[in-house]
């Protein structure tokens, strides 16, 4: 269905993997999630403009930050949270203070 509409093949693949995300891939479950539910899960996609910088800015503080991480995605968990974030310390602030308060844990990768 959504290869048939009027938009680039890339745009239609992240389409699905988000409703594929949001279990919305039946004809059924985008009925029942209705239009605005449809537009809030494109509007998540859309949220940080690919960006990961606007993370940053839109997280209250470490914690919040090391969440919104984890909700970019499936399989985004604690291990590539701590090897990201460890990686931007001295990029982002809110990743310094995430090192100082202990969230940041050793990875043994």
């Amino acid at each position: 269905m959504l290869f048939g509409a009027p938009m680039s093949e890339a745009t239609t693949i992240k389409t699905y993997k988000c409703f594929k995300k949001h279990g919305v891939l039946t004809s059924k479950k985008m009925l029942k999630t209705g239009l605005n539910g449809l537009v809030s899960i494109l509007d998540a996609r859309a949220e940080y403009s690919g960006n990961l910088d606007f993370i940053h800015g839109r997280a209250f503080d470490s914690h919040d930050l090391e969440g919104k991480m984890k909700d970019l995605g499936k399989g985004i968990g604690d291990v590539t949270v701590t090897i990201f974030l460890g990686e931007l310390r001295d990029v982002w602030a809110k990743a310094r203070a995430a090192e100082k308060l202990g969230i940041l844990r050793e990875c043994h990768c």
